[in-house]
């Protein structure tokens, strides 16, 4: 291997529960690296009046920066500490709600299908054209809707739940993370590049847009702690790196 090693990288990164199972290709992650801080306790020269007399330093920190490109359920499972379910679609029949114009009946699922809204007071149908529209999140009532009364009306819904991923956040805090990053260095003619990082807890993403006018991306940190299952000596607990010849 020759003195100047320049560095491009590409690949995938994997990710799954450091207790075992699925090491799942997570989709596209714009960015990966590591930030290692480090600790410094300094001895001044106290016989000469300057300098240092000695100086020792410890790694405080190390931390894993990953950028999601893909906001897949499972990736948003893994960044919102939460749980991941695919649900099947199923028929909800006559539910009760109160309708007010202008405002939204949220009903259970996404993406409600073969939706029939009727007056509770007699059962009559609504019509959808001239008094309501479908949404992701249920029903919206018109403003100029002249079967919806301002002070709120009585209603039966039914409907159909289209087949969706669920997503409960902020129920599994502490999962700990096996990351593997298995790439290229295309500044050496697409050579192997393997990091492992053994031990990874992460933290929660900042900022998560749902609304913008580019791609949304989801950047998070993971603390590298250190894995005890890895001993001997010049042996790493935090992370392996290893480069193709």
């Amino acid at each position: 291997m020759g003195n100047q090693i320049s560095l491009v990288g590409a690949g995938r990164i994997f990710i799954g529960l450091r207790s075992g199972g699925i090491l799942r290709y997570v989709g596209q992650v714009k960015e990966f690296k590591l930030n290692v801080s480090e600790e410094v306790k300094e001895l001044k020269d106290f016989v000469n009046g300057s300098g240092l007399a000695d100086s020792i330093s410890f790694i405080s920190k190390v931390e894993a920066s990953l950028t999601f490109a893909s906001l897949s359920p499972e990736n948003l499972a893994i960044a919102l500490q939460g749980s991941e379910e695919a649900l099947a679609s199923s028929v909800k029949t006559d539910e009760a709600y109160t309708a007010f114009p202008g405002g939204l009946i949220v009903l259970d699922g996404v993406s409600p299908k073969s939706v029939t809204l009727k007056k509770a007071s007699d059962d009559s149908v609504i019509p959808a054209a001239a008094n309501y529209e479908l949404t992701p999140a249920g029903i919206f009532i018109l403003d100029n809707s002249s079967a919806i009364s301002a002070s709120g009306t009585a209603v039966k819904v039914s409907y159909t739940t289209t087949a969706a991923s669920v997503i409960e956040t902020l129920i599994k805090a502490g999962e700990e993370y096996r990351i593997v990053f298995s790439g290229k260095n295309l500044a050496r003619s697409g050579k192997g590049l393997k990091v492992d990082l053994f031990r990874a807890k992460f933290s929660p993403p900042k900022d998560l847009s749902f609304i913008g006018d580019d791609f949304a991306n989801m950047a998070m940190t993971a603390s590298v702690l250190a894995d005890d299952s890895k001993s001997g000596t010049g042996i790493s607990t935090f992370a392996k790196i290893e480069m193709e010849e």
